[in-house]
């Protein structure tokens, strides 16, 4: 708004006493902006603008103001172990207060065959394509990885013309991509019903209400696939569903800077047959799509929709929608517990759950294809087949 104010035509067509009426509005405007960015500043620095140095006592009104706000663990006596909710440990998100997000600008990354292409949240539909340098890998190990994109992007120049509607390799590097389970009250309907005849619908209750909640490995990088590329159904399962997932990417501090989209391509009837069958039911060749890019900045709002469209032979077969608002847990702590007691030297993803499952009457076929929305990030489409 700022920006334009000095060169929308209709200023110039004010008379100058009104102008000069508008000047102290717009220095108000200014003023408040400059407040928003200081009170924006981590915890741990911004008791220096207060008198005496002294941290203001009231931590929940002062939360509520900026509810994406970040802070560091400088009030250990208010902090629970991983999963266990208490009153001072998580703010008025449901956020751990010892994990932060990273606000600043935000970026979205893709990733092709041969070349990585950015594009602010400044100058949306505009594209820069990053000569060299850039890495995944050091991106994931950033301890500030908003700042090392927003480098690569200003040195990149011009923009240039690109189109994200291409097929797509998935944006990752070296990192491990792992799954949550059972985080919506849908999946957990849905795994109770797949597992009833083998006995093994109780543990899917029982997660759901447990302190710690179900994770489990999905794919190494070179085992994913990108945006318009394939994902596999096994062909010695009988009951395939895709399982779109909101997916947090993860440095190699813990902290959560990004986040995709993820299919979780699934096997229900190897699954239900035994949980113990995990394994079998997740990891397989074409088993992870992850895409159609990443975006490093803050984290969405709850009422953002995750949406799922399959359609076989031009005709639409199954379609739904969720939104993040519905989800159990908090991403902070499905973080906290994929990072308890593990090291990861390169960062990770960590795909977050589904509230999208199919009826019990429908499977995927051979050349279905697979469409995953969510708002802010893009599109994420996989053609099926058999492996």
């Amino acid at each position: 708004l700022l920006r334009r104010i000095g060169t929308e035509p209709v200023t110039q067509l004010l008379p100058s006493q009104s102008q000069r009426n508008l000047d102290k509005p717009f220095h108000l405007l200014r003023l408040r902006l400059i407040f928003d960015q200081i009170s924006r500043l981590n915890r741990c620095h911004r008791y220096l603008f207060r008198p005496n140095g002294n941290e203001r006592q009231d931590d929940e009104q002062d939360q509520s103001r900026d509810p994406g706000e970040f802070f560091t663990a400088h009030h250990p006596a208010k902090l629970t172990s991983a999963g266990r909710r208490h009153k001072r440990a998580f703010d008025v998100t449901g956020a751990r207060r010892n994990f932060r997000y990273a606000r600043s600008m935000s970026f979205r990354i893709f990733k092709t065959s041969t070349s990585i292409f950015l594009e602010s949240s400044d100058a949306p539909g505009l594209f820069r394509h990053v000569d060299d340098g850039f890495s995944f890998d050091d991106l994931f190990t950033s301890a500030e990885p908003a700042a090392y994109i927003a480098k690569f992007y200003e040195s990149a120049g011009k923009e240039v013309s690109f189109s994200p509607d291409t097929p797509l390799e998935a944006p990752i590097g070296d990192q491990e991509v792992w799954a949550a389970g059972v985080t919506y009250f849908r999946s957990r309907t849905a795994r109770m019903e797949e597992a009833e005849v083998a006995g093994g619908d109780v543990f899917y209750d029982k997660v759901y209400e447990a302190p710690r909640p179900e994770l489990f490995f999905k794919a190494t990088a070179a085992r994913t696939r990108g945006h318009l590329d394939h994902v596999g159904i096994r062909s010695d399962s009988t009951w395939d569903v895709p399982e779109p997932e909101f997916t947090l990417a993860i440095n190699s501090g813990g902290k959560i800077f990004g986040h995709t989209i993820g299919n979780d391509m699934s096997s229900r009837s190897i699954e239900g047959e035994n949980p113990l069958y995990l394994p079998q039911a997740k990891n397989y060749t074409g088993a992870c799509a992850l895409g159609p890019c990443l975006v490093v900045g803050d984290a969405p709002a709850p009422e953002t929709t995750i949406a799922i469209s399959i359609s076989r032979g031009g005709s639409e077969v199954f379609s739904g929608e969720t939104s993040l608002s519905q989800i159990k847990r908090s991403f902070e702590e499905l973080a906290g517990y994929l990072f308890s007691s593990n090291h990861f030297k390169k960062g990770a993803y960590l795909m977050t759950g589904t509230g999208i499952v199919p009826d019990s009457s429908f499977t995927l076929q051979v050349d279905d294809v697979v469409s995953i929305t969510i708002e802010g990030i893009g599109t994420l489409q996989n053609t099926v087949e058999k492996v």
